[in-house]
C-alpha cells in the first residue's frame, strides 16, 4: 500500500511511496504528482519521479550532482528532459545514442504520429544545442 508524502521543508505534497525506504533523505531527490515508487525500488540523490511514473521492483534512480540545470521542452505530447547525454522523455529514460537508433521505435509504442516522432527529433536537436551553447 502506497502513501501521499510531503515535503519538509516546504510542505509540498508530492507523490506516493510505499515505504521511507523509498525515498532517500540526501540530495533534493523528490516524488511529484501521481507517481509511484514501491518494493524494493530506492530514488536518490537529485532524481525527481514525476507525472504517473510507476517505480517498482529491484530499482535504483539517482541523478548526481547537477552542475547545470537540465533542459525542458514542453509542447509535444511528453515533456522532455535533456541532461548531459541522458534524455527523459515521458517516462522513457535513455542515452542519447538509444534515442537516435529507436526513437521512430519508441514513438510508436506510445501512439506517435510520423508527425509528432519528427517533433520530437527537432526539440531534441533544439535542446542538446541549447545545453552545448551554456557550457
Amino acid at each position: 500500500m502506497v502513501k501521499r508524502i510531503k515535503r519538509n521543508q516546504d510542505n509540498l505534497v508530492g507523490g506516493f511511496i510505499q515505504s521511507e525506504a523509498n525515498l532517500s533523505q540526501d540530495g533534493d531527490c523528490f516524488v511529484y504528482g501521481n507517481a509511484q515508487v514501491y518494493g524494493d525500488a530506492v530514488v536518490s540523490e537529485n532524481a525527481q519521479v514525476y507525472g504517473n511514473a510507476q517505480v517498482y521492483g529491484d530499482t535504483s534512480i539517482s541523478l548526481g550532482n547537477l552542475n547545470s540545470a537540465p533542459i525542458y521542452v514542453q509542447g509535444v505530447k511528453h515533456t522532455i528532459t535533456v541532461y548531459n547525454s541522458h534524455i527523459y522523455i515521458g517516462c522513457e529514460h535513455h542515452t542519447l545514442e538509444y534515442w537516435r537508433k529507436n526513437i521512430k521505435k519508441i514513438g510508436q509504442k506510445y501512439g506517435y504520429t510520423d508527425a509528432e516522432i519528427k517533433l520530437v527529433i527537432l526539440a531534441i536537436k533544439f535542446a542538446l544545442k541549447a545545453l552545448k551553447e551554456r557550457k
